[in-house]
């Protein structure tokens, strides 16, 4: 994830949604039938780090029945920080997975998931003599990992949600120690969910999680996550990272000239043409349907990247800087409107831009939303998290306020799910309840969070007014002027001092815990 969330569900079905997607479809399904077959205790040794395998174990289906039948899950072992051959390491590292495309082996080498922060860790143990011992599990329904080898996801209810994850990453972890001969300390990372399944695992077995490091992750599920549009509006006027008020203005002003466009007839097809908005089959407005005029403004016109901030990137309108810059670049007399249809235009590129409610519906229920995880990842929002992404009448929401309804999303799970609201809502707070939201009744949990993030809004900070006042046994610390576990990435020369800095915190923290011999101390 990075990490994929609602805010960017229709913008990756817009790009899995070609005619790409079946070939896609047909080669997940050829490789996993390929490495079913092949001794799942063989080792397949990938080509670009003779330390790296790709591996399978048995997986019990259903952690909650006896004698349950199994499936195969794929997990990567990295050798090179463990000189004695993994017969005896003193640490094991453990990445975890979550929602978006599955693992490849780039995790345990440069990855956005585990890199700059266990990766680099394990490295410098190393150097210190150390065996470190690096894994990284793939969650179930994301990737090659699938309970009965099911695309269609119709077990969803069943077999898919975190408690299995974490139980699974419980198996895992004592099917390894077996093979060791002392006991090793082992440590969780992961960033966004992976973030919450890593600390979880800590928090539901702390006798076989040593430690976990929970980065970016929004531990407080709830089902209307006003807050992160809001926090949008606050990256938008970031000085620190080229946002300014006037850049916010222009944004939220240009959303309601359209807004108010959108009432009538006439400013509909307005819209259409200088958007360059799609013809849908015998619709010639389709801004007059009110839920393709919610998904057309309700999140915006512009793609404003908030939660994956880059302040190195050389693409064009890549960062907030890039885009405030190009907002704000035009004549005295360009309204709001006419800026933000400028940004599009050069964003969207030539083609037309679909907006089509009915179509994202049927995409959702279609094995092609499969790819990547987003079905996946759509059905624990309404089966555990919510974190829907509004931009209502009463909020701070820089897009057109009242376009984005929280029954937009809640029909969504109906619609895809068959879950009503009042489920959903209720599998929240279950999913609070299970776990203790801010208040986690756990030990020897890092919590880290990027300054220019709207999912730090429901994470532990140090500053939360809503979190008790962190402890040494749950300390968190912000990273500023980075995004969503951005120091977690590949490490390059353009890292900021905030994200390096970052890095280093996290591990002397790590470390100070593994010289811990009392298994209760913080």
């Amino acid at each position: 994830m990075a990490p994929l969330f609602a805010a960017l569900l229709f913008a990756s079905l817009a790009s899995a949604s070609g005619s790409g997607v079946s070939t896609a479809i047909s080669r997940i399904r050829i490789d996993l039938e390929r490495d079913i077959k092949r001794d799942i205790n063989e080792p397949l040794r990938l080509p670009n780090n003779n330390s790296i395998a790709e591996l399978y174990f048995e997986q019990p289906l259903d952690h909650q029945t006896v004698d349950s039948d199994t499936y195969f899950q794929r997990y990567f072992s990295r050798t090179s920080f463990s000189p004695s051959d993994a017969v005896s390491p003193d640490y094991v590292f453990l990445c975890t997975g979550g929602e978006g495309p599955g693992f490849t082996d780039s995790v345990l080498l440069d990855s956005v998931h585990c890199t700059g922060d266990m990766i680099e860790l394990a490295s410098n143990l190393a150097d210190a003599g150390k065996d470190v011992m690096l894994y990284a599990i793939e969650h179930r329904y994301y990737g090659l990992s699938l309970p009965r080898g099911d695309m269609t996801s119709s077990n969803y209810n069943v077999y898919l949600s975190s408690h299995n994850a974490i139980l699974d990453v419980s198996t895992f972890v004592e099917m390894q120690n077996e093979k060791f001969e002392t006991k090793p300390k082992w440590v969780t990372f992961g960033g966004s969910y992976p973030g919450m399944v890593s600390a979880w695992s800590r928090l539901l077995f702390p006798d076989l999680i040593w430690a976990s490091v929970s980065n970016s992750s929004p531990v407080q599920a709830k089902l209307n996550m006003n807050e992160y549009n809001d926090y949008v509006g606050k990256v938008l006027s970031d000085e620190d990272i080229g946002g300014s008020q006037e850049c916010l203005d222009v944004v939220a002003e240009g959303h309601e000239q359209i807004k108010e466009q959108l009432s009538t007839s006439s400013g509909q097809e307005g819209l259409v043409a200088e958007f360059n908005v799609c013809e849908i089959d015998g619709l010639d407005n389709p801004l007059s349907v009110d839920r393709n005029a919610q998904l057309f403004a309700g999140d915006g016109v512009i793609y404003v990247p908030a939660q994956e901030n880059d302040p190195s990137c050389t693409g064009d309108l890549c960062n907030v800087k890039k885009i405030c810059e190009s907002l704000l670049d035009g004549p005295e007399t360009e309204s709001a409107m006419d800026k933000l249809l400028r940004v599009a235009a050069a964003q969207n590129g030539d083609g037309c831009v679909t907006v089509d409610w009915e179509s994202q519906i049927s995409l959702l229920k279609s094995l092609a939303a499969t790819a990547g995880g987003t079905r996946s990842w759509l059905f624990q929002t309404c089966n555990e998290f919510g974190f829907y992404q509004t931009c209502e009448e009463d909020s701070s929401c820089p897009y057109a306020k009242g376009l984005h309804p929280l029954n937009q999303d809640l029909e969504m799970c109906s619609s895809v799910f068959g879950i009503d609201a009042d489920t959903v809502s209720n599998n929240v707070d279950a999913s609070n309840d299970f776990y203790g939201g801010w208040n986690v009744d756990s030990s020897r949990i890092l919590f880290v969070n990027g300054d220019v993030d709207p999912w730090s809004t429901l994470a532990i900070t140090s500053t939360n007014p809503e979190v008790p006042d962190p402890t040494k046994c749950l300390p968190a610390f912000w990273v500023d002027q980075a995004s969503h576990h951005f120091w977690t990435h590949e490490v390059l020369p353009t890292d900021s001092d905030y994200v390096n800095e970052s890095r280093k915190k996290i591990w002397k923290q790590v470390d100070q815990w593994l010289q811990l011999d009392d298994a209760g101390a913080c």
